[in-house]
């Protein structure tokens, strides 16, 4: 912010003084009901340098959308950091951006030099800028500076040094104040603003009110913290913090008071937990809890780039970012890690602690430090650590042995007292010590093992103990009283003291000839009183009966696959800390009764920072151990150990085409919050673009370098990806098709993501495209129907000719058929009438056989009629009648009708056949009534043919008649003929 040179005014001093009193009322209580959480150390930060992220020094403002993207008003502009990378953005003017503001409607809100607007996704998730002084007449368009960004009742107000500018559904409002506007703030559901004579005025809807008359500040309120019920904390520029309610307005008193004046509160917020944190412009930030005790102090010296703090924002994750004067920070408040570092600037490594009378001993390469043990320490006390005189120098260890504090030196073995450091022996060098009874101490140094007597309070040297030169870093003591000294080349020593012999023990020495997996990167650590072996495989265990090691399964179970065990320590309860090559965290043994139950807890933040080959754990009390680290000690809450309330966000940021944006990380899902995009794309892809890279990155920001991610492409694999750290994945020469881009993260501690998805679809090459298809189609078929009228045509001319030439033939085929046709045709006339000829010749005898046969019949039945009529023997009259009417019966069963039939047939094709067929009603003597008609007989030859009277033929001709239903004049013989 921007604010002109203050006026002094002591008006106000008497107003506040009423106050003081009830202020220390309620502090006094609160220091004495101190909560027991430390807050010893300051938590981790991660620094973001300018060259980092590109931007510009100084970072004003502070926004997080909903995807937990984080967005920065800087210098070069607006500021987007996703986790994985940082993307820059210009306004319309490219001028500084000096607020920014994140709407749950998705529009980031920003405030430039005589600009404001807002960014918003197009439909392909890459933001865009949208300037809101269109809405504004030409006068009110010369903006200045835009310092602040609130949403109050539904609209976006934007402050300058001289007017609020109310944004409210499409139209911009325009409020200005005769004194200017220094800041502006939400107090009691109230927006109210301060102009250039640190007035407090309420907004109320068409201008400002005064709010309090009778109370006016020094400096310009910086900061409008909601804190209690109705009370609301105004921190200013350079007079400290205030507390406003409904009926008062006074100081907000605190042991710091000075301090924060002098260091300037340049802007302040609420954090969780009911703590305020203040961005100094002097020294950093001061987190202040409820109390009113400054809880930690950040600055250049400690963690903080710079100590000019111009912005400060809490994030979802509780991470407190910080917009510095050159730079951007982040500090973890929710990590369970705190670093402490007692010699301040040196930041010397870590090695040892101990707790000596409720003091805390920390061994550094530059000597040993102490501190009182409290629950609260305050952050502004330069005089916390005190460096123990007399030792300088590599610290190794530290033990607490029989109400003595042993030091393990470079230049030896000491005692501490409180203010002093004594040797016991002037040596080379000592590592570790162990309490072979209550009265020797053994002291493993670089050449081996020193043993000490205890003579009334001291311990005096005894002797050095024989068989064993090797150095001793690594030393226990079993529960036989046995000691074991591991060398991490060479192999496993054990030393067992015979009977009143202190100096010379039984040394046996242990390489993989005894069940060791290897001679190298041997351990022994104290479990349970008693000697457990880390190896490059797992934990072993001694046994005395075989005299060889044995693979620990339980131990080995619980640990699972996590690589070398490096180091080991329990605490009270039986918990085992382990630090391994690839873990770091706490076996915490729950007794059940009849069975124990293991629970497995990995501290993920702290295996980059400990002191590899040197690693160290201390139980520090039931919630804190410390760890040495490359940079002085980590104290870490177990209690946050394993954060498993806490879910794992990941985001697409990004999709590459070939050197193209295709997609620019914003959500395009049509249900849900996250939905900004105007009008969202269908993400299709130019087959000469069907190379794709995706960029993933998470918002668990304490999280980063603890992440996995896994990929699936629905369409091209039909399983996931191995989880790795990978965070770009690249597919080449997809084929045209409909595609699914999955992706998923995970916490080394197990916790995962939900699976994200991106959908897109690379079209067909232009061969194959819809319109070359069509085209491909329409030319087919124009070439076939070219192609069938060529054939055609060809057909047509090699038909005509074919046609002429058959015509041709045809005639000559013709002329020869006809000649055939009349060749046979005579041939066969020759033939037929040749058949005819001979048929009727046939038919002529048989009618001519079957006449002379009746006349004859006729003749014979005549001649027997008259000697019948001459007879007068009756029996001979009567046998001569017999035989006339045999000769009657005979006629009609003679066998030669069957050959005239026959013959008749044949030369009148079929008549008799098909007479039958057209009047089956016929009898067979009305055949051979119709055959004889059809021969054209007369009567007397038809009644010779029937061997009956001429009578008998004309009766047969009118039954004839009746049967074929013809009238009596009609001609039987025609009729015949037409059968």
């Amino acid at each position: 912010m921007i604010f002109r040179p203050l006026r002094q005014n002591k008006k106000w001093f008497p107003v506040w003084t009423s106050f003081i009193a009830i202020n220390l009322f309620f502090l006094v209580p609160q220091f004495n009901s101190l909560s027991a959480q430390h807050n010893l150390g300051v938590p981790p930060v991660s620094n973001h340098l300018k060259s980092t992220f590109g931007g510009g020094t100084q970072t004003w403002g502070i926004s997080q959308d909903k995807r937990g993207v984080m967005y920065f008003a800087n210098n070069d502009g607006l500021l987007e950091y996703n986790g994985a990378s940082w993307n820059k953005y210009e306004v319309k003017n490219k001028t500084n951006v000096r607020s920014v503001f994140v709407h749950d409607s998705g529009k980031i809100f920003v405030g430039a030099q005589n600009e404001l607007g807002y960014f918003f996704p197009a439909g392909n998730g890459v933001l865009k800028y949208h300037s809101l002084l269109t809405l504004l007449s030409p006068e009110d368009k010369v903006l200045e500076d835009v310092w602040d960004i609130i949403e109050f009742n539904k609209s976006i107000f934007f402050r300058t040094n001289n007017a609020l500018y109310q944004y409210f559904e499409g139209k911009m409002q325009v409020f200005r104040s005769k004194h200017g506007i220094s800041s502006f703030g939400i107090i009691n559901d109230e927006l109210v603003a301060q102009n250039e004579k640190f007035e407090i005025m309420a907004f109320r809807g068409s201008g400002f009110e005064t709010m309090v008359a009778d109370f006016k500040f020094n400096s310009p309120i910086t900061g409008f913290i909601p804190w209690d019920g109705d009370t609301v904390l105004l921190t200013t520029l350079k007079d400290g913090i205030f507390f406003k309610t409904k009926n008062n307005l006074g100081p907000w008193i605190t042991l710091y008071d000075k301090i924060i004046k002098e260091k300037r509160i340049y802007d302040a917020g609420l954090l969780s937990g009911q703590r305020i944190v203040l961005g100094t412009s002097k020294d950093g930030i001061i987190v202040i809890d409820k109390f009113r005790r400054a809880i930690f102090h950040l600055y250049k010296k400690n963690g903080l780039q710079n100590n000019n703090v111009l912005s400060v924002y809490e994030d979802r994750e509780h991470n407190l970012w910080l917009g510095l004067d050159n730079g951007i920070d982040c500090v973890f408040l929710s990590s369970p890690s705190a670093s402490i570092i007692p010699d301040r600037e040196l930041q010397s490594t870590g090695y040892a602690a101990a707790v000596h009378n409720k003091v805390l001993y920390l061994g550094l390469s530059d000597g040993v430090y102490t501190i009182p043990q409290r629950e609260y320490y305050d952050p502004f006390n330069t005089a916390l650590y005190q460096k123990l005189p007399f030792t300088d120098g590599q610290v190794w260890g530290l033990k607490s042995v029989e109400n003595s504090l042993l030091l393990g030196h470079h230049e030896g073995a000491f005692t501490i007292d409180l203010i002093n450091a004594a040797a016991l022996q002037k040596q080379a060098g000592a590592w570790t010590f162990a309490l072979l009874d209550k009265n020797h101490l053994l002291v493993g140094g670089y050449k081996g093992i020193d043993l000490f007597k205890k003579v009334g309070p001291h311990w005096k040297f005894s002797g050095k103990i024989n068989g064993i030169d090797e150095s001793c870093r690594i030393m226990v003591k079993d529960q036989s009283n046995n000691i074991w000294v591991s060398h991490p080349y060479r192999g496993i020593y054990r030393l067992v003291w015979n009977t009143g012999d202190t100096i010379r023990p039984t040394i046996t020495f242990y390489d993989v000839k005894a069940g060791l997996p290897s001679y190298l990167n041997n351990y022994v650590f104290s479990v349970r009183n008693d000697a457990v072996f880390c190896t490059e495989k797992g934990i072993y265990r001694f046994n005395a009966k075989t005299n060889r090691f044995e693979e620990d399964i339980d131990f080995n179970k619980n640990l699972g696959h996590i690589g070398r065990i490096k180091h080991l320590q329990e605490d009270e309860k039986g918990n085992i800390y382990f630090i391994a090559d690839e873990e770091v965290g706490k076996l915490i043994v729950k007794d059940l009764g009849i069975k124990k139950e293991v629970i497995k807890i990995v501290f993920n933040d702290l295996k980059s920072k400990l002191v590899g080959g040197f690693e160290f754990v201390f139980p520090y009390d039931d919630h804190y151990v410390l760890f040495g680290a490359e940079q002085g000690f980590i104290l870490y809450n177990t209690d946050k150990g394993n954060p498993i309330d806490t879910n794992i966000h990941v985001l697409l940021t990004k999709a590459m085409a070939g050197d193209s944006i295709l997609y620019g990380g914003w959500f395009i899902h049509d249900k849900g919050p996250n939905v900004f995009q105007d009008k969202p794309n269908k993400f299709q892809v130019p087959y000469a673009l069907n190379s794709l890279s995706f960029y993933l990155s998470s918002t668990n920001f304490k999280d980063l370098s603890n992440l996995l991610y896994r990929t699936q492409l629905e369409g091209l694999q039909s399983t996931w990806s191995e989880w790795s750290t990978e965070q770009k994945y690249t597919f080449t020469n997809l084929a045209a098709g409909a595609y699914t881009f999955k992706y998923q993260a995970q916490s080394l501690d197990g916790r995962i993501s939900s699976v994200g998805s991106f959908t897109f679809n690379i079209k067909p090459p232009w061969y194959k495209s819809k319109y070359a298809l069509s085209c491909y189609s329409f030319l087919t078929v124009l070439f076939l129907v070219s192609l069938l009228r060529r054939q055609r045509v060809k057909f047509e001319k090699e038909k005509a000719k074919l046609k002429e030439i058959h015509e041709e033939e045809q005639e000559i085929n013709l002329q020869q058929v006809e000649d055939t046709k009349a060749a046979l045709s005579l041939v066969q006339h020759e033939k037929l009438e040749d058949e005819i000829e001979f048929k009727n010749k046939e038919l002529a005898l048989a009618t001519l056989h079957l006449v002379q046969k009746g006349k004859i019949m006729q003749s014979i039945k005549a001649a027997l009629q008259t000697i019948i009529e001459k007879t007068n023997h009756s029996e001979s009259k009567k046998e001569l009648q017999s035989l006339a009417n045999l000769l009657s019966f005979d006629a009609q069963l003679d066998e030669d009708w069957e050959q005239f039939a026959y013959h008749f047939d044949k030369v009148h094709v079929d008549f008799l056949t098909r007479l039958r067929k057209k009047y089956p009603q016929l009898t067979p003597n009305d055949d051979k009534l119709c055959a004889y008609l059809r021969m054209n007989l007369s009567i007397k030859e038809t009644a010779q043919m029937l061997n009956i009277s001429i009578r008998g033929v004309e009766a047969s001709r009118y039954r004839l008649r009746k049967k074929l239903n013809l009238p009596n004049e009609a001609n039987l013989a025609e009729i015949m003929m037409e059968v």
